[in-house]
């Protein structure tokens, strides 16, 4: 099925089953229904009183029958509360080319796309690519293999971008004089290795009429290689951006470690995090830029994030600007920030281990997970203005769900995160249908 369009629903007021008078009708839009197509046309010519009202019969009774089922269907449309027995196991999309237990099973990111849900995989600390990138089809319920050996270590995050699918080369399976990046070009996957001297890339954004790429660039004793490229012409050439701080060209002169992982827009500026890791290896800085005439200046320091925190993360998994405030979610769950100097945790749900954020039609959706005694109680929570968030539903799993995406159909969720690898679920994807029947109901009536 595809296509998008709304099914409205004739509702006969005056026919041979509930009275004789005209033909009026009222059309109501019952529910948005995903179809190639579906179109009926009945022709009736100099038909007699009798055929007439016994057309008129057979039409209203067709009529009320799709009208009580899509009903149906639309009354449980929002679920709600615990939904655990709605939840549908799709598979563990990497177990082909991971075995049980092995970390590379882990799902860092999952997405939606065009009506196939994409998840990331691999491992570029124990350097285990070549990784298949697999996507589930939503219509036809089962997963393909649509890249057998990404030339990475890793698969690290997806991003749309322009409306096009893209990911960038975590772990390049190649020397580092380039790095690389990938985005799906009608149907087919095309890879990019003009991204000069990086040894791993990170995040991908479109801002200015450029696209731009965080890098962790490759240390050089005599000179410095910014950890951050834009390209001016649509991801064809890139060109290394400048950093500044104290007026003076940042010294990352054979930084083991330099790597920008975020992207994101705040107030009308352009910003970029930093993370370095001294030349001794005992300490590392986390900072804030802002990007000024083709350069990024130093902004503030970000060691909210570095002290005394469970975690010391280095990255974003999502940032996001909305009524002011500025949600940025990592291992240590949702913070909020109103100027960039101060930041605060945000508990959702009554936790504030939240492990993703999604933006569907303009609604923020978080997912929050709190240990049980039998596992644990992961909740989706919703907010659309970014303050106040109210739990939309929860499910039950022996491990944490990690990272959620909103396909066609539901909600698909990747379980586990990097500390329990020996689960049987590990890696394993969830559907749960945005009713359930919902889909189905509406294949009986079309498709039977």
């Amino acid at each position: 099925m595809s296509g998008r369009f709304i099914l409205a629903v004739w509702i006969c007021l005056s026919c041979a089953s509930c009275g004789t008078q005209g033909t009026e009708h009222i059309s109501e839009d019952i529910t948005e229904y995903t179809a190639s197509e579906y179109s009926e046309t009945v022709t009736t010519t100099e038909m007699t009183t009798a055929e007439t009202t016994t057309a008129e019969t057979t039409v209203c009774t067709a009529e009320t029958e799709i009208i009580t089922a899509i009903t149906q269907a639309a009354a449980e449309f929002a679920l709600s509360g615990d939904v655990t027995d709605y939840a549908v196991n799709i598979g563990i999309p990497l177990e082909e080319r991971y075995s049980k237990g092995n970390i590379a099973r882990f799902i860092p990111d999952i997405i939606a796309y065009d009506g196939r849900i994409y998840v990331g995989g691999g491992d570029d600390e124990g350097n285990q690519g070549a990784v298949p990138l697999m996507a589930y089809d939503e219509e036809g319920r089962e997963w393909t293999c649509e890249y057998k050996e990404v030339p990475e270590e890793k698969i690290q995050r997806f991003y749309i971008i322009n409306d096009t699918l893209m990911f960038s080369g975590a772990d390049p399976m190649e020397d580092w004089t380039f790095g690389n990046y990938y985005f799906l070009n009608d149907g087919e996957w095309v890879k990019r290795r003009n991204i000069p001297e990086s040894a791993h890339d990170y995040g991908m954004y479109w801002y200015d009429n450029s696209l731009f790429i965080g890098i962790g660039s490759v240390p050089k004793i005599d000179e410095s290689v910014y950890p951050a490229v834009k390209s001016v012409d649509n991801g064809e050439t890139f060109e290394h951006i400048p950093f500044l701080k104290d007026g003076e060209p940042l010294n990352i002169v054979n930084m083991p470690l330099a790597r920008v992982y975020n992207f994101f827009e705040f107030d009308n500026e352009f910003y970029c995090t930093l993370w370095v890791r001294s030349e001794d290896g005992a300490v590392d800085y986390f900072e804030l830029y802002r990007y000024n005439d083709n350069v990024f200046v130093y902004a503030e320091s970000l060691d909210y994030f570095t002290a005394e925190r469970k975690y010391n993360p280095r990255s974003f998994v999502s940032v996001y600007e909305i009524n002011g405030r500025l949600l940025m979610v990592n291992e240590n769950g949702l913070h909020v920030t109103y100027d960039l100097k101060s930041y605060e945790p945000l508990d959702v749900c009554g936790t504030n281990s939240v492990s993703d954020l999604n933006v569907h039609n303009g609604t923020v959706y978080v997912l929050a997970n709190t240990a049980a005694d039998d596992g644990y109680i992961n909740s989706v929570c919703e907010s659309i203005d970014g303050e106040v968030f109210t739990e939309k539903f929860s499910f039950r799993t022996d491990i944490p769900a990690y990272c959620f995406t909103i396909g066609t159909e539901g909600y698909y969720f990747a379980l586990g995160d990097r500390f329990c690898s020996k689960s049987d679920l590990f890696g394993t994807v969830l559907f749960i249908p945005f009713a359930e029947g919902t889909s189905q109901a509406l294949e009986d009536i079309f498709y039977n």
